[in-house]
């Protein structure tokens, strides 16, 4: 008797126990397999689902590379989209000047011209010692004013050096070459000067240079 009710004791326990895991082991469903074709695309980032018959591989996400300052990359263009080049002007303008007029003087050249301008009037009343400091100054204001040595070049001969005035008369000419008008006067006052001091020969050249620039 007492066999028996020990029995039941241990027993009773353990098949209440088995009666209550019963219904959770029933209502554990198997999972359903379903094909790659009909699953919805995982969401981006997560890592692929096991196919049927493997296992899941749990490797570990890569590290994120280190991130370096932002390329900011220009746009690209073809040859056809860019803008055309401006066309280049016809000639090189000096800032501020207009197209077909002369550049103005310089300072220095305007103060020389007052230098000769001056000795005008002297030489005309026959001084020419009055004249040709007056002159000096205007070529040490602006050494490359013609009309000043053409003017130096007249006192000295009507001071009576000749040679010393054809000397004159030449740098006159140099620097007149891109002036007829002025280099006339020059032929001009060289020929006389040459037939002052007895050279027809040259006096005739100048003579000759002075006609065709008249044409």
């Amino acid at each position: 008797m007492r066999l028996k009710k020990a029995a039941r004791v241990l027993v009773l326990p353990g098949f209440l126990a088995f009666w209550a895991a019963l219904p959770a082991c029933t209502l554990q469903k198997p999972p359903v397999y379903i094909p790659p074709e009909y699953q919805s695309p995982p969401p981006a980032g997560s890592p692929a689902p096991a196919q049927r018959g493997q296992s899941p591989s749990y490797a570990p996400a890569p590290s994120a590379p280190p991130q370096g300052p932002a390329i900011i990359k220009t746009p690209e263009f073809r040859k056809e989209e860019l803008p055309p080049a401006p066309a280049p002007q016809s000639g090189a303008l000096r800032q501020g000047a207009e197209p077909g007029k002369a550049e103005p003087p310089s300072p220095r050249h305007l103060a020389s011209m007052q230098f000769v301008d001056k000795a005008r009037s002297p030489l005309k009343r026959g001084k020419p010692d009055l004249a040709i400091p007056i002159i000096e100054q205007a070529i040490q204001s602006d050494p490359q004013n013609a009309e000043a040595f053409l003017l130096l070049a007249r006192a000295w001969k009507q001071k009576g050096a000749k040679k010393r005035a054809l000397e004159f008369a030449k740098k006159a000419e140099l620097l007149y070459q891109d002036n007829p008008a002025g280099l006339k006067q020059v032929l001009v006052l060289e020929s006389d000067l040459y037939r002052e001091l007895g050279d027809k020969k040259k006096a005739g050249e100048c003579h000759r240079k002075a006609t065709r620039l008249s044409r």
